[in-house]
């Protein structure tokens, strides 16, 4: 008797199809300006993500692909379609992923919302040491990254406190984080993702090539509203107050194109960039 064929693995595509409809909430969002359906993005991905699937960007997903441990598609489609879509985004729009959909970028807003008007501290760190500072996530990025090269594993990688939030594992120093990272958050918007996220300093790269930006159109007045409300102080300004975003540090909340009083910011390409 001849034997049958081997049935092919159907493709589970439903994780990814659910990843992808976040990212197009999270870019409508963006581009409508809408606060609401920013929070409905970064809801989905606290949900959805975090909760359900304990699946997030990471720089474990880095280093296993820089190990050439990856998962098949058709094992672990969410694996892939998080990873490609965060990149692919970040190089046409931006951060989207870190700004809209990480979900421990919810939990950080969540409790910096609920009790900022409480605590009379400075809201920002000097424009020096904020700037020194940026780099430890990059020196996180490298440093962990070349471990766990030279060490074959991504052992070294498990750092990031929204593993040991939502994965439920982590040693006792990466407990430690985990709460210490959510107090200093109370205190400073993301103070995680600004100053030590690994990944993010991953995704700033390529949102540094993104082919879209916040830019000043000529109705701007240089009136500094937009980096005052910039949540991540990536907003500078030069002599007049004309204002630059750096999409390096951008995470596309848009909360300065709804803030702006003169609407003389826009996002884009450049064709309305001001001359």
């Amino acid at each position: 008797a001849s034997t049958p064929p081997a049935q092919e693995t159907p493709v589970p595509l439903a994780p990814a199809l659910i990843c992808l409809a976040l990212f197009l909430i999270a870019a409508a969002a963006l581009l409508r300006k809408s606060n609401a359906l920013r929070w409905a993005a970064l809801t989905g991905g606290f949900v959805y993500f975090g909760l359900i699937t304990h699946t997030m960007l990471s720089i474990i997903q880095a280093v296993q692909a820089g190990l050439g441990h990856v998962p098949s598609f058709v094992k672990n489609p969410l694996w892939w379609a998080i990873l490609v879509l965060t990149f692919v985004s970040a190089l046409l729009v931006g951060r989207l992923y870190c700004g809209s959909l990480c979900p421990f970028a919810l939990v950080q807003e969540v409790l910096h919302q609920l009790t900022r008007h409480r605590h009379p501290l400075t809201e920002h760190i000097s424009p020096d040491i904020d700037r020194k500072a940026r780099m430890t996530k990059y020196i996180l990025l490298f440093g962990v990254t070349g471990i766990c090269l030279v060490m074959g594993n991504a052992t070294a990688a498990n750092i990031e406190p929204f593993i040991t939030l939502f994965a439920g594992h982590g040693s006792k120093l990466a407990l430690v984080l985990l709460v210490l990272m959510m107090i200093l958050a109370v205190f400073n918007a993301r103070f995680w993702c600004k100053y030590l996220c690994p990944i993010g300093a991953l995704t700033s790269f390529a949102g540094a090539f993104s082919i879209s930006k916040i830019r000043p159109t000529k109705g701007c007045t240089g009136c500094g509203t937009c980096s005052r409300i910039c949540p991540t102080q990536a907003i500078s300004t030069d002599a007049q107050g004309i204002p630059a975003a750096d999409p390096a540090e951008c995470i596309l909340c848009a909360k300065c194109l709804r803030a702006c009083p003169e609407k003389a910011l826009t996002f884009g390409c450049g064709c309305h960039e001001k001359k």
